[in-house]
Formats: C-alpha cells, structure tokens, sequence
C-alpha cells in the first residue's frame, strides 16, 4: 500500500514541526571528525552513504545543486577519505538511481556508514530494497528520528517520481524510519519545495590498488640506486686487489 499525503501549504507552515518534529530550517553548519573504515582486505573497493547533517530547500531542478551540497556536507566531516559526493533525489530529469549509478565495479561496490557498518551489499541492491528498513544513518554517525523525513522526489527503485520531484511544485519526502512504514520510495508524502530537509548522500568509489606516493616512490628510487652503486663499487675494488 502506498502512502501518499500532502502537507503542503499552511499545514506545513508550522504542522511538520509540531507533528513530526521536522526542522523547519536547516541546521547551522559546523565542522566535525567521525569515521570508522570499515574491516576490507586491502585494495578493496566500497562506498560510504548517509543522510546530510544539514538542510537544504527543494526548489532547484538542477542535479547540480544537491550534488554540491552533497560535497560541501561529506566536507564538514574531517575524518572522511577523499570522495566525490553524490545527491540521492530526483530533480528535473535526472533521477535519484542514475545521479548514483557509476562504473560497473563501482556498482558491485559494498556500501558502509561512517561507522563501517555495512549498509547494502551494493549500489545495485540498495536501489532494488526500495530502502525498505534501511538504517538512518547520518555522516556524523547519528540517526535520524522516526518520522524525520528527507527529501527523494523518488519513485519505486530510485526513479523519479513524476509527480513530486525536486523542483516541483511539491515534491516527495519520506522517512527511512517512517511512521507510515519503512518502504522508502513508497511511503512519502509532499512538501513545498520552499521547506528544508537532508538528503541522501553517497560517495564514490572508495579504496583500490594502493599507488606509492611519488615522494615515496622517490625514495625508494634514490635507496635502490645507491645499492647497486654499493655494489658496482665493491666488485671494482675487488677486481683491482686480483
């Protein structure tokens, strides 16, 4: 069963707050230091996601615009590895899966939270749950509460919602932990895309082969010459005491 209500318009003027306890604006922003990498064999690849610590206004239909507030949140968190960020909404043409889609490893990637814990076996299986009791991790390792919503403008498997998405009119929101139930893309409700909410962020592929730094491979460089110059040096001496 979907759920699907409006609480655009005055109902949304003070009602989110007092029935949900739903910021009305967006949190102020302030730099923090939570990660736990999570327990891989080296070289190995994953994601890391969760929900913004601050807010953002749905009014944009540019992609674009909840990309950079995916980066400029995953920034606020010191401790994080080095990443392209990601926006889990839907806005304008561009849905929620396809803004996180990425290369076919990258796709088969698990993903983790900043606490590294493991979220989804994959990008691939975290769109084909629906988020269904997915975990409300926030990037500075808090929860979200139940019944706080984020914005999506998403339908079933990340697609956009043709009706709400960012940028609209009204657009989409739901809860992860939903008094509605847990089916993310399914049970949502609409606001106006003048309010505030999170998103859904998720980085890019993270780990790999590790590649010396060059400074190291310098060194190693510089270490491997002089042996052989040792070497080159004893073998003459030892031919000149023949």
């Amino acid at each position: 069963m979907q759920y699907k209500f409006n609480l655009s318009g005055s109902v949304l003027a003070g009602g989110l707050v007092a029935w949900f306890g739903v910021p009305s604006v967006a949190m102020a922003d302030t730099s923090y230091a939570y990660f736990t990498a999570p327990s891989l064999p080296t070289g190995s690849i994953y994601r890391i996601a969760g929900f913004s610590v601050d807010s953002i206004v749905g009014t944009s239909t540019d992609i674009a615009t909840y990309n950079t507030f995916a980066n400029a949140e995953a920034a606020l968190n010191t401790a994080l590895p080095t990443a392209t960020w990601y926006a889990g909404v839907s806005a304008g043409s561009v849905s929620f899966a396809s803004n996180i889609s990425c290369d076919a490893t990258c796709m088969a990637a698990p993903i983790y939270s900043v606490a590294g814990v493991l979220l989804a076996n994959s990008t691939t299986d975290l769109l084909a749950s629906n988020f269904v009791n997915y975990p409300p991790v926030i990037l500075n390792g808090l929860s979200l509460a139940n019944g706080n919503f984020t914005w999506t403008g998403s339908g079933a498997n990340g697609s956009i919602n043709s009706l709400y998405p960012l940028g609209s009119s009204n657009a989409a929101i739901a809860s992860p932990v939903s008094n509605y139930g847990n089916n993310y893309f399914y049970n949502y409700v609409t606001a106006l895309p003048s309010d505030t909410f999170p998103i859904f962020v998720i980085s890019s592929e993270i780990g790999g082969t590790a590649v010396p730094e060059p400074s190291s491979a310098l060194v190693l460089g510089a270490a491997l010459a002089a042996m052989a110059g040792a070497g080159l040096r004893r073998r003459r001496r030892n031919a000149t005491n023949v």
